[in-house]
């Protein structure tokens, strides 16, 4: 099995989060139900939630960037 710093090595890139195992993530989906709404929460829930929090903020920080820079002309 590969490890974490193993898939990020190989893609060359960061990763989000990992999200563990979990059945309720197939019973989420053939439900059509969000797994991140379940309550109580799942491990896998909260990690999709982390991940795309971690991506919302990466994205926020491109944005700064981008403003920042200086305009050439």
């Amino acid at each position: 099995m590969m490890s974490v710093l193993d898939v990020q090595e190989m893609l060359g890139l960061p990763l989000l989060g990992v999200i563990p195992e979990d059945s309720e993530v197939i019973r989420s989906t053939n439900r059509g139900y969000p797994l991140v709404l379940n309550k109580p929460p799942t491990l896998a829930g909260l990690a999709f939630e982390q991940a795309a929090w971690r991506l919302v903020e990466q994205d926020s920080m491109q944005a700064v960037m981008v403003e920042e820079e200086p305009k050439r002309g």
